[in-house]
């Protein structure tokens, strides 16, 4: 989904699709990430969000997305985000004293749809792009209208973003979690269009 909808063109994709499409763009994202094993094709195809750039993609879809509405007051609390749990000892064990260069410390406050160890250069594994994805499934509940389903998304989100990458789901978990969220919706719940809530610009309300 992201690969495709990406700036105006997503916005519009949140508002206008249907809850069973979304999921199933999520699972979409999902499969091709894992590699296709069946096929043997597993080392060919298996890749990560961060190595393609897509992650930024996710962060472009989740902050602008949030930026829409917020107040200049939010926007600015928002950019100052950050996670408490995100200790450099909790990931992969490290500490930033291995981080010579102060540059590379690590800053989520304005990346925040990157793994913690992206920032500081660590190894990226598939773990990652779980916490990206994880990042942009949190932002959509926050912009959604529909209750019944707000909750749920919290959940998947939740699974993707533990900041020791070993306590993130992992594809098969999330894929099956996803899965299940979607057999637990009714069919007039699935056919509802997302109802993702973006304000009118000024450019479109000259217009």
């Amino acid at each position: 989904m992201v690969e495709v909808f990406v700036g105006d063109t997503c916005y519009k994709y949140l508002q206008e699709c249907c809850v069973g499409s979304f999921l199933n763009s999520l699972v979409t994202i999902v499969r091709p990430v894992g590699g296709d094993s069946r096929q043997g094709n597993r080392s060919q195809r298996q890749f990560h969000l961060i190595d393609l750039g897509l992650a930024c993609r996710f962060g472009q879809v989740a902050t602008e997305l949030l930026l829409r509405y917020l107040s200049d007051a939010d926007k600015e609390s928002f950019m100052e985000w950050t996670v408490p749990s995100h200790k450099p000892e909790d990931v992969h064990g490290c500490d930033l004293s291995e981080v010579k260069d102060e540059e590379s410390q690590p800053s989520w406050g304005h990346s925040k749809w990157l793994a913690p160890e992206v920032i500081p250069h660590w190894s990226v594994f598939i773990p990652g792009d779980m916490y990206s994805l994880g990042i942009l499934v949190m932002e959509v509940a926050s912009c959604c209208e529909l209750t019944f389903l707000i909750r749920p998304l919290w959940k998947v989100a939740e699974l993707c973003l533990p900041a020791n990458p070993r306590r993130r789901c992992s594809l098969t978990r999330l894929s099956h979690a996803i899965a299940t969220l979607k057999s637990r919706l009714a069919a007039d719940q699935l056919g509802q269009t997302l109802g993702v809530f973006l304000p009118i610009t000024e450019t479109e309300s000259a217009g």
